[in-house]
C-alpha cells in the first residue's frame, strides 16, 4: 500500500524504483494525491506519474487529491478489504523494498509470525532500523486523525506490535528529493506533527 504525491518529473525514477521492487506482489495500492496540509501547486501528481503508475499490471490507482494523510492511508486499507487481502504493507514512494530470501521466504515467515489471531501489527527491518509497516486484516483497521494510528475495535493495534518479520527490507533513499519538497516535508513536519 502506497500513498504518494509526485510533483516534479525529477521524481519519476523514485516512484519507479519503488514500484519496481514491489512487481512480485498484487494488489500494490497506490492512492495518489497531495495531502491537505503540505504546501503545492498542484493537487495532484504529474500526468507522466500517473501514467507510470498504471504501467505497472500489479497497481490499483486511487487518486485522493487534497485529502488528510490518514484519510487517503484508509483508503488504501478499504481497496485492500474488498479485495480480501490478509495483510497490508505500507511502502513511501521514496522507499524500495528488497527480499533477500525470495518471497516465498517472506510470506512463509509472515504467516508463521502471525500465528495468533489477535496480533494486528508488525515491523519490518530498515535500512536505518526498524518500522512498523506491517498491518493484518486491513479489511478491519482503520486510521484516526492520524497516519500512525490503527484502530481494530477502537483499541490502537499499531502500539501492540509483533517482533520484526524476517526476509524484507525496506530501503529509503531521498536521492531524487527535491530540495524544495524536502523543504515542505519539513515545514509540514513542523505546522503539523501530528499528521
Amino acid at each position: 500500500m502506497l500513498t504518494c504525491w509526485i510533483e516534479k518529473n525529477t521524481e519519476l525514477p523514485e516512484l519507479d524504483r519503488c514500484l519496481d521492487s514491489l512487481t512480485d506482489f498484487y494488489p500494490v495500492i497506490v492512492v495518489n494525491g497531495k495531502w491537505d496540509d503540505i504546501e503545492g501547486i498542484n493537487a495532484r501528481s504529474t500526468p507522466e506519474a500517473v501514467e507510470l503508475i498504471d504501467s505497472y499490471s500489479n497497481t490499483i490507482q486511487i487518486s485522493s487529491p487534497n485529502k488528510p494523510e490518514f484519510y487517503n492511508r484508509n483508503l488504501c486499507l478499504i481497496q485492500a478489504g474488498k479485495m480480501m487481502c490478509d495483510y497490508g504493507i505500507w511502502v513511501d514512494s521514496d522507499e524500495f523494498v528488497d527480499l533477500p530470501c525470495g518471497k516465498d521466504w517472506f510470506v512463509k515467515n509472515l504467516v508463521r509470525d502471525f500465528s495468533n489471531p489477535n496480533d494486528f501489527c508488525a515491523r519490518l527491518y530498515f535500512d536505518e532500523g526498524i518500522s512498523r509497516r506491517i498491518i493484518r486484516y486491513p479489511m478491519f483497521v482503520r486510521m484516526r486523525n492520524k497516519h500512525n494510528e490503527w484502530f481494530f475495535n477502537g483499541k490502537n493495534v499499531r502500539k501492540d506490535q509483533l517482533k520484526p518479520v524476517d526476509g524484507m527490507i525496506i530501503y529509503h533513499d531521498k536521492t531524487y528529493r527535491s530540495e524544495d519538497r524536502l523543504q515542505k516535508m519539513l515545514n509540514r513536519k513542523k505546522t503539523n506533527p501530528i499528521h
